[in-house]
Order: C-alpha cells, then sequence, then structure tokens
C-alpha cells in the first residue's frame, strides 16, 4: 500500500503541476532599418492581421521601445500562449509572408520567452495586455541569493504599488 501511494502522490503533484495556467508571451525586438518606420509598421500589421489575429494562433503585438538601449526600435510580441503552442506546425506561407512583410525592414533579435509571475505582478485592472506595458529585463549575478534578492526587491515594489492603489501597471 505505501509503494502505491508512494507512486500516486508524485503522480498527481506532476499533473498539478502540468495542469497550472500561465500567462506566458515570446517577445522579440525588431531593429529598424534606416528611414523603414512606416514601412515596418504596416507590414507589422499586415503579417499580424493574416496570421497573428488571436482566432487561430496566438494574438500579436507591437509595441514603439521609448527607452534603453533598444529606445527607437520596436518590441514585437505573441501571446499569451502556452509552450505547447510552439509544437505546432506554422500554417503554409507563414514564413514567407515575415520575410515579404517584416524583414526587409527591421532585424529581429533578442527572442525570448517570458512567464509572468502573478504574485510579482501588479495588474489593477485585471489585463492581460493592456495599452502600456512596463517590461524590465534583468541580468542577475550568478550565486546564491542573487535571484532571491531581486525576487524580494521586486515583490516590495508590487505590495506598494497594491497598498497605494497605483494608476500604472
Amino acid at each position: 500500500m505505501k509503494r502505491i501511494i508512494g507512486i500516486i502522490i508524485p503522480l498527481l503533484t506532476c499533473g498539478t503541476l502540468f495542469a497550472q495556467d500561465y500567462v506566458m508571451f515570446q517577445t522579440s525586438v525588431l531593429k529598424l532599418r534606416a528611414g523603414q518606420n512606416h514601412s515596418l509598421q504596416q507590414g507589422v500589421k499586415k503579417h499580424n492581421d493574416k496570421y497573428h489575429s488571436g482566432e487561430d494562433s496566438p494574438k500579436a503585438y507591437l509595441w514603439y521601445i521609448n527607452t534603453g538601449p533598444n529606445s527607437g526600435n520596436y518590441s514585437w510580441a505573441t501571446g499569451p500562449m502556452k509552450f505547447s503552442d510552439m509544437d505546432q506546425s506554422l500554417p503554409d506561407g507563414h514564413v514567407r509572408d515575415w520575410e515579404r512583410n517584416v524583414s526587409p525592414y527591421a532585424n529581429e533579435t533578442e527572442v525570448i520567452y517570458m512567464v509572468r509571475n502573478e504574485e510579482l505582478t501588479y495588474n489593477p485592472e485585471n489585463e492581460t495586455v493592456g495599452e502600456n506595458i512596463l517590461m524590465k529585463r534583468y541580468q542577475i549575478k550568478n550565486g546564491p541569493g542573487h535571484g532571491a534578492a531581486v525576487v524580494e526587491a521586486i515583490g516590495s515594489i508590487t505590495k506598494v504599488l497594491k497598498k497605494t492603489n497605483a494608476k500604472i501597471a
């Protein structure tokens, strides 16, 4: 009996872990080619309307980057999605459409997957995607305790935002 329980409990735990919902986005930086701002916006809109409307695949978004080392470029994101969405084949013509409508105007770099940590997220309107996104990436020094220190600091900021009922997210 102990052996059966020893098998069932880990299976239930694994099932619970895999069944949890999460909000994940794939993001990349579109490094603008000189003089191609309008063409890039139009090309991404055309591509997103055709392949990322949110009906048969995750929706895609384009945001201008105002500050930081990538300012003057764009952030392109798809989601919310699950890792399992990445297992599906792209529809015929999807890559060709990207190459025709987006690639001539920008280089896609810094592709990353971000899973939102709900405990560290301040989201007063309970939006999956809002009009304005404040996204910050940190390089964390390797070694014991550094990741925990960053989580603690961000947690403190989140608590203040919640306590003051801040209007920004």
